[in-house]
């Protein structure tokens, strides 16, 4: 049985990610999001509560690696064939670490667990 080195987990407003993509639009998306992230997002067809999920996923990655300090750009949340969200590092993919995402109405929360 592996160890678990290290957990994490963010919760955000979707509407505070609505609300900052209103102000700066492609600037804020290419500041955090990576284009594959945007495209994914951009095909769930619910746009913002998706982004919310990434971020989140990717406070709760930070939190749980807590010494490493990462741009969140450079962590990448995406979703396998079975809409499992993953994580990946500089385009490599961590497959000591889970990732759960939800959402509920004007909420997304994410949980990472590191092993």
């Amino acid at each position: 049985m592996k160890n678990i080195t290290g957990i994490g987990i963010d919760i955000v407003s979707i509407h505070r990610i609505r609300k900052i993509y209103e102000l700066h639009r492609d600037k804020f998306l290419n500041k955090i999001f990576t284009e594959s992230e945007i495209a994914e997002s951009t095909q769930k067809g619910h746009f913002f509560s998706s982004l919310a999920g990434k971020f989140a996923a990717k406070e709760a990655f930070l939190k749980a690696k807590s010494s490493l300090r990462l741009s969140l750009k450079q962590i990448e949340i995406l979703s396998d064939e079975n809409n499992k969200p993953f994580l990946s590092l500089s385009n490599k993919k961590l497959d000591n670490c889970h990732v759960s995402i939800s959402h509920e109405q004007e909420i997304a929360i994410a949980v990472v667990v590191m092993l």
